[in-house]
């Protein structure tokens, strides 16, 4: 299992399945390193847009009831 950090968060965990860990060499877990450092990227930047879409829907609400009073 790798965890997935953005900055000093754990935002996730990427596990590749296999019951022997032992399989596993240094090499097989560079290369999933590697892997999870864009699904990282990608984790946080969809959460970033959720809030992003969030706060514009918040936005065109206030605006409308400002238009309507």
């Amino acid at each position: 299992m790798i965890p997935l950090f953005y900055d000093v968060n754990l935002i996730g965990a990427l596990k590749f399945g296999h019951d022997d860990y032992a399989l596993f060499n240094r090499e097989n877990i560079e290369i999933g390193q590697q892997i999870a450092a864009p699904f990282t990227i990608a984790i946080q930047n969809a959460k970033l847009l959720k809030k992003l879409l969030r706060r514009e829907n918040d936005l065109k609400r206030m605006s409308a009831r400002i238009i309507k009073s």
